[in-house]
């Protein structure tokens, strides 16, 4: 079996989306992120590939908006995928985002828990 068909195979194994036609060294970051995720490895490790960082800059710009938002009283979704996924009807870039409690609703945040390469907080009790 060649390395790229292990590739493949790990990341159908770790529900790593990915198109036929991606480079091997794209696939192979988007493996090793999802592998440090599931590992349970620091969120800063699994976001911050090198693969991915020059790719999609405007991913960091979004995020640093919504943390603009007064994301404090809201949910926090962390998704560990540099170029971003879609997920319950919206785009999550990679990183880190902030969602309203009124605009999460209960269908969105069942979607977002059981994807395992997005992880939710919840707002803190006050």
């Amino acid at each position: 079996m060649s390395d790229r068909e292990d590739l493949e195979k790990q990341a159908v194994a770790l529900g790593v989306e990915f198109a036929p036609n991606i480079g091997d060294k794209k696939l192979a970051a988007r493996v090793k992120a999802a592998q440090q995720e599931a590992a349970g490895v620091s969120d800063d490790a699994a976001v911050s590939d090198d693969a991915g960082a020059d790719e999609n800059p405007e991913a960091d710009q979004t995020a640093d908006a919504s943390e603009q938002d007064g994301g404090e009283s809201g949910f926090t979704v962390l998704c560990a995928v540099a170029e971003g996924r879609r997920r319950a009807g919206r785009r999550w870039p990679g990183g880190v985002t902030h969602v309203s409690a009124e605009e999460m609703t209960d269908g969105m945040l069942a979607e977002l828990l059981a994807d395992p390469l997005l992880q939710v907080t919840p707002p803190a009790e006050e």
